[in-house]
């Protein structure tokens, strides 16, 4: 019997020592752990085991090759950073990255058409820095998707949200594009100081940035954004939660161009900026630019709702600043819908515009209008526009 007590109490202590073990391995108010992925390591399994408040750390110059899931991490509001490894000649907080820091990036790399990252469900507080993302072989879907833009993302409590992607270099491949660079349908995000490329295709739409089924607010500040058919698009695919409208939107200091070159090709070309759906938006500061007739009639700027898929009768545009904007070299400045002309959607309304428009012309049949504003066949606008 006496034997058998002490076993037990032998057993107790070792238990309690592993315990205080773990507390001391990780109390309260520790500063963050850091977690390294080399080379050919297995970065899921690091995004998994990451606490709130850890570093995943990946190194310069690595291929991670795979479809990588930022999980849920239970109710914590600290961020969880993957990023690469520091070095003093990246650009800081607050700075743009540029391609040519590209070979002191860690990359990730989708080998198939599915996102290199995408997020579980009611993921939160994640912060990509400093991370380079390569096309998906073939250049088809999306390098990066934030959120979820399908049907399985039908309540707001499923939305991941308190994201920010902070100076990430993300690209299609120069010879075959990519359709999309990163889909943003989340609460609670913000890109900044990223440089967005080679976003175009043969016959279908592309998008830097696309924003469909997630509420907002958005902050999109600093960045290089290129596409072929839209540069950015709020809207453009219906909602798959009932009544959503992307809202409270920060769209300042970014750059929406595309190589002049780009006119010999023969990529599928329409816009630069494009609110389908949206509320609330504020687009200042921003220099938007290179933009001709192509398979739309050459405006830069469409506010023009849509009710896409017939399944969005509260789609709407309203509530949009667009002021301080440099739009130039581009064959048209701004067309206002104020119904959709196809399905039953609200009216828009609330639109200020006062932006520099130089110079606005074509080669071909001459230039499309500034300002166009128009209504369906039946319903009457009462669009305000304010020019300086």
């Amino acid at each position: 019997m006496g034997a058998r007590r002490r076993i037990g109490w032998c057993r107790l202590a070792v238990l309690v020592g592993v315990a205080v073990g773990l507390l001391i391995l990780r109390p309260a108010g520790m500063s963050a752990a850091k977690r390294t992925v080399p080379a050919g390591g297995d970065l899921q399994a690091a995004l998994d085991a990451a606490q709130p408040g850890d570093i995943v750390e990946l190194a310069p110059g690595a291929v991670y090759s795979g479809n990588f899931v930022l999980p849920l991490k239970g109710q914590g509001s600290a961020f969880i950073t993957v990023r690469s490894a520091p070095d003093p000649a990246l650009p800081r907080e607050g700075e743009r990255i540029q391609p040519s820091h590209a070979p002191l990036l860690a990359k990730l790399r989708s080998p198939n058409g599915r996102p290199a990252l995408a997020t579980a469900p009611r993921a939160h507080h994640w912060r990509l820095e400093l991370l380079e993302f390569q096309s998906n072989a073939g250049g088809s879907g999306d390098i990066m998707t934030l959120g979820d833009g399908s049907r399985a993302q039908n309540a707001l409590d499923q939305v991941p949200h308190d994201l920010i992607v902070d100076r990430c270099y993300v690209h299609g491949d120069v010879e075959v594009g990519q359709k999309r660079g990163i889909a943003l349908n989340t609460a609670a995000t913000t890109i900044s100081g990223s440089y967005i490329s080679d976003i175009k295709a043969v016959g279908q739409d592309t998008q830097a940035i696309a924003a469909w089924n997630g509420p907002g607010p958005f902050t999109i500040t600093n960045n290089y954004l290129e596409a072929a058919a839209e540069n950015v698009i709020f809207g453009g695919s219906d909602p798959s939660i009932r009544n959503l409208v992307p809202s409270d939107i920060t769209f300042t200091h970014n750059l929406l161009s595309r190589p002049v070159s780009w006119r010999r090709e023969r990529w599928q070309f329409k816009n630069i900026l494009e609110l389908k759906n949206a509320r609330r938006a504020t687009i200042t500061g921003n220099v938007l630019e290179n933009n001709w007739l192509g398979a739309q009639v050459g405006f830069a700027v469409l506010f023009t709702v849509r009710n896409q898929d017939g399944q969005c009768p509260w789609c709407q545009v309203e509530q949009v600043v667009f002021e301080g904007n440099v739009v130039q070299h581009s064959s048209g400045g701004v067309k206002i819908l104020g119904y959709d002309d196809g399905g039953e959607s609200q009216q828009t309304r609330g639109i200020t515009i006062a932006a520099t428009f130089s110079p606005i012309s074509t080669t071909r049949g001459g230039a499309v209008p500034v300002i166009s504003c128009s209504s369906s066949a039946t319903r009457a606008t009462s669009s305000s526009t304010t020019t300086p």
